[in-house]
């Protein structure tokens, strides 16, 4: 599986909103998988953890036909009290993770934007980040 050829977008806001995108940080895999290890939606090694049964294998199968032929929805992800919150994107993270992913864009709120950057942040890229419209 080749990650050079991922491009990643940001999920769109509605037309007609008139609200900016939420900042992209760099993560790194490892770093971010650290602060999110202990909490209650982990999803460990080949789904381990997950309370969604199938979704894992899903969204490998989804991520095996897809990298190199659409656009892939980056994670979004918050600091709470130290600890990563994905509101959406975990299975896509663990899988990739998984599979040997060493860098992914997150999407985070403005007011964690820089907690995010000091706690998990790289300047490493792989594949290409695509902010889309607007």
């Amino acid at each position: 599986m080749n990650f050079q050829q991922l491009v990643w977008i940001q999920h769109s806001v509605g037309a007609g909103w008139n609200v900016a995108q939420d900042p992209v940080v760099w993560a790194a895999v490892d770093l971010l998988d650290a602060v999110w290890r202990d909490t209650t939606d982990y999803v460990g090694v080949d789904g381990r953890g997950s309370d969604q049964n199938g979704k894992y294998e899903a969204v490998g199968t989804f991520l095996r036909h897809a990298i190199g032929k659409r656009q892939i929805f980056i994670p979004t992800v918050s600091l709470e009290n130290g600890k990563a919150v994905f509101t959406d994107g975990r299975h896509r993270f663990a899988w990739l993770r998984d599979h040997g992913l060493r860098v992914l864009p997150v999407e985070v709120d403005e007011d964690s934007a820089e907690a995010c950057r000091t706690c998990f942040g790289t300047s490493e890229r792989v594949g290409r980040f695509d902010p889309g419209p607007g």
